[in-house]
């Protein structure tokens, strides 16, 4: 049976440590699947598949046919991504295409899981494009993308605010094997970035701004910054970078402004 997305009254789209006003959610999508289907028709005003399935990439693919932000909800589960198909920016394959203001909720990161199933796609997990999207209580793992960010890739100047969630065991060969910020920034908050492969920033890359507050990133191989290589402009605080591995900068190769308060190196 196809779902209809409930409207809601006001969501609010954490997005302070950016430095940009506070967005309200417009509708809320509820993912009941772990299937991998595409949105039958989006922008329709129904989460569903062609199967009657609110799967997370329907949700994702009508959330960014919507206009204004919009909240899904993942309730704990694994959700793996089986549909192939990298170089495209719909969510119709490959990874999770996000090109509209979202807030993506889930239970918890040792509940709510979002596997790349890398082995098989060859993909990142998500690319946020040119939105504001906050994530938080999820695991992303499994990413595996031949260029930028295993994990996750923010471009276009796209914003990403990352709470209570781990970004683990996401190869990218370029830069960024956890999370690449190309273009805009991305804050993290009471996460953790561990078990990442990248020539450059295992961990975490940046070229734009990436703030770090009460995170952890740990266990990185790199052959430049093994936790975190950063050409732009970083800010830690209450954070700690250990055990990672790189050529050089085993935790931290850093070529831009840079501020740390509070952390342990």
């Amino acid at each position: 049976m196809r779902r209809l997305i409930a409207l809601t009254l006001i969501v609010v789209v954490n997005a302070l440590a950016l430095g940009h006003p506070l967005a309200l959610a417009q509708a809320t999508l509820v993912v009941d699947s772990t299937a991998d289907e595409v949105d039958a028709s989006p922008g329709d005003g129904l989460c569903a598949s062609a199967a009657g399935a609110c799967t997370l990439r329907a949700a994702i693919q009508e959330a960014n046919a919507l206009p204004g932000p919009d909240t899904i909800h993942l309730p704990a589960a694994t959700y793996r991504l089986t549909l192939a198909g990298p170089l495209e920016d719909a969510a119709a394959a490959g990874d999770l295409d996000v090109t509209d203001d979202l807030l993506l909720v889930g239970v918890g990161a040792s509940e709510t899981i979002i596997d790349g199933n890398g082995v098989v796609l060859t993909d990142r997990v998500f690319e946020i494009i040119a939105s504001l999207v906050e994530i938080s209580g999820v695991t992303i793992r499994n990413g595996r993308s031949f260029g930028d960010g295993g994990g996750i890739l923010v471009t276009a100047g796209g914003q990403l605010v990352l709470g209570e969630s781990v970004v683990a065991n996401n190869l990218g060969n370029a830069n960024g094997g956890g999370i690449h910020v190309a273009e805009g920034a991305a804050t993290l908050r009471a996460s953790t970035v561990s078990h990442n492969t990248a020539s450059n920033g295992g961990g975490l890359a940046n070229a734009a701004l990436l703030i770090l507050s009460g995170s952890s990133v740990h266990h990185n191989v790199a052959t430049q910054g093994g936790g975190i290589y950063s050409t732009g402009t970083l800010e830690m605080d209450d954070t700690t970078v250990a055990s990672n591995s790189a050529h050089r900068g085993a935790g931290i190769f850093a070529g831009g402004p840079t501020s740390i308060t509070g952390s342990r190196l």
